[in-house]
């Protein structure tokens, strides 16, 4: 499994592991990976992800037990905090239900919680839909309603373009059956669940589900902001970041979820 590796390397220097997204790679954190030069910055390609591709097979599972050994065997001290969006969410949550000792904090994005309405027809009819999600006016579409900045606009359509229905289908059916593990309820890990406020029901439920389930989560909204808002806004999605790793005030701009 590729690993982009940077940062500090001073052994007291913190660890954190950047977990991203279905169909893109490690790319997507650039505006993080910059300005967390003072810890130690892990970021994998998930298996049959950009420059894990050839990596297979992947399941949110096997993705989990993948981030468990790079933290045992790389990042300072066997932990790190860790952050993940989008299908990186539900591998975090996966990974924290398995071996919470690994997470120092975490935080989870846009988190998806099955069941997802019009999957099933997805996993039936994968190659003519992965076919019309590859033509430019529907990817056209996509990045206006997934939030994508213009930065990041033709690294996710070269990602949509070079999928292979085999891992559309792997993706939808996992994010489908997905559900947050039982365990999560005894897991004491400081957890945010943050979403952006323009974000689907589905993920806008899936976080006020996870703030509720774990004993030490809190749920915030993003105002304003779509699934991408990392990159729509890195200014206030790193600044989030430090804080809930330094256990300092969240910033301002944060709305906390209702209870």
């Amino acid at each position: 499994m590729y690993i982009e590796e940077t940062g500090s390397q001073d052994p007291n220097a913190q660890t954190i592991v950047f977990i991203h997204g279905a169909a893109v790679s490690g790319w997507m954190w650039q505006m993080q990976v910059s300005q967390f030069s003072d810890y130690h910055v892990l970021v994998p390609d998930m298996p049959q992800h950009g420059r894990s591709a050839d990596v297979r097979p992947f399941s949110i599972v096997d993705a989990a037990a993948a981030v468990a050994s790079l933290i045992r065997s790389r990042a300072h001290q066997g932990r790190a905090h860790v952050v993940g969006l989008s299908l990186g969410s539900s591998i975090a949550l996966q990974l924290m239900s398995q071996q919470p000792e690994l997470v120092d904090h975490a935080i989870v994005s846009g988190t998806t919680v099955g069941p997802i309405p019009g999957t099933g027809f997805m996993i039936r009819f994968p190659k003519p839909l992965l076919a019309m999600a590859k033509q430019d006016f529907v990817l056209g579409q996509t990045i206006k309603a997934l939030h994508i900045p213009p930065e990041f606009a033709a690294q996710y359509e070269q990602a949509t373009k070079q999928m292979r229905p085999e891992l559309f289908v792997k993706i939808s059916r996992d994010a489908h059956e997905f559900r947050p593990p039982d365990a999560l309820k005894a897991i004491n890990v400081p957890t945010l669940a943050v979403a952006g406020s323009k974000e689907t029901g589905v993920n806008l439920r899936a976080t006020q589900m996870i703030a509720a389930l774990m004993p030490n989560a809190q749920g915030y909204l993003a105002p304003n902001l779509g699934h991408m808002w990392n990159a729509q806004n890195p200014q206030l999605f790193n600044r989030m970041v430090r804080a809930w790793l330094t256990d300092t005030a969240l910033p301002d701009e944060l709305l906390p979820l209702a209870a």
